[in-house]
């Protein structure tokens, strides 16, 4: 369960941050703050 749901919290922030990096150039503090928790999770 928890291996699965790690993965699941892995995949959702990196589909957050895929959508939120050319949809928000404005807004540089939403990649940045998505790619920490990518690198910890990973």
């Amino acid at each position: 369960m928890g291996g699965v749901g790690g993965s699941f919290i892995y995949l959702l922030l990196s589909i957050e941050s895929l959508t939120f990096i050319p949809v928000s150039p404005t807004l540089p503090l939403w990649p940045q703050s998505h790619r920490v928790p990518l690198v910890s999770f990973y």
